[in-house]
């Protein structure tokens, strides 16, 4: 094989490598975009399936609690705008409790975290959970306040049975999450 030959396969060679090689990139970057493309979107696709399953769990236990108290018509009205003012009242304290922790979050990556502020935003924090849990009870009071004797018999029990489902609900998202996280 003479040098301009054997020069020329080379060169071709190297051609061919190089095209390979960029063409290898390209689909690891094509692939790369697409699929964080797919995240966020099953991303956002999965916290509003999350909302609207919280939200129907929500009316289910309102519904649920109506039905094991046998509330009459007039009852559920009743309950129904009990239930609606108190979600409206506990979502905005829940916002509030979220806001507080990225400003938590956000104060303790910054350059030099400010411990008095931290503080605060904690007290801050612990007020907000204090008035969300009197939020409660006085929900669950006033819902109390409407039942007949009857039905307040069986309130003690509705309540266990909701509390047992929520702790049961929230070990299973948590582990859940904890396998996604893996």
């Amino acid at each position: 094989m003479n040098f301009f030959t054997r020069t020329r396969f080379l060169l071709a060679v190297i051609i061919i490598l190089s095209a390979i090689i960029v063409a290898m990139f390209a689909t690891m970057g094509y692939n790369k975009y697409r699929y964080n493309n797919r995240q966020s979107r099953s991303n956002k696709e999965n916290r509003e399936a999350h909302q609207l399953q919280n939200e129907k769990e929500k009316s289910e236990r309102g519904r649920f609690m109506a039905k094991q108290l046998q509330f009459t018509p007039e009852q559920m009205k009743e309950f129904d705008n009990i239930r609606d003012k108190f979600h409206k009242d506990i979502n905005e304290l829940m916002d509030e409790s979220k806001q507080i922790s990225k400003d938590i979050m956000e104060e303790i990556t910054s350059e030099k975290p400010d411990t008095s502020r931290l503080k605060s935003l904690s007290a801050k924090f612990g007020e907000t959970q204090k008035v969300q849990k009197e939020m409660m009870i006085k929900h669950l009071l006033e819902v109390r306040s409407k039942c007949s004797p009857s039905q307040q018999a069986n309130f003690k029990k509705v309540l266990r049975r909701i509390e047992n489902h929520d702790r049961m609900y929230r070990e299973r998202r948590q582990n859940t999450e904890e396998r996604e996280r893996k």
